[in-house]
């Protein structure tokens, strides 16, 4: 997991963290002090993985969780899910993009029709 936002996110305060929590269709779990999870507000990892504001200093990536943070351009939410599953959504959209462009780079065989 990671510990921060990414760059064109930042983190939010505990109000707007039980809001998006509720956005998400998720469980606000209520703040907590954790040093072993990421700090402000953060989701256990999983479908149905409630939302905490974590009232640290610092805290720490946990493989379990991931910061829910608020993009810095149209101020909306995102979770940043944990490496795995981000590698994996990563991989899947790039192959999507890969075929789109190989059917535009053979108009042979539209032709051959």
């Amino acid at each position: 997991g990671i510990n921060k936002c990414p760059e064109d996110s930042h983190a939010m305060n505990e109000t707007k963290c039980k809001e998006v929590a509720q956005e998400m269709g998720r469980t606000y779990g209520g703040q907590s002090q954790d040093e072993e999870q990421p700090r402000a507000c953060y989701c256990a990892v999983g479908v149905t993985g409630e939302v905490y504001y974590n009232d640290v200093e610092v805290g720490k990536p946990n493989r379990a969780s991931h910061p829910v943070c608020l993009r810095d351009a149209d101020q909306d939410w995102y979770a940043i899910l944990h490496h795995g599953a981000h590698s994996a959504h990563h991989e899947h959209s790039n192959h999507g993009s890969h075929n789109e462009h190989s059917v535009h780079a053979q108009p042979a065989t539209v032709e051959h029709h």
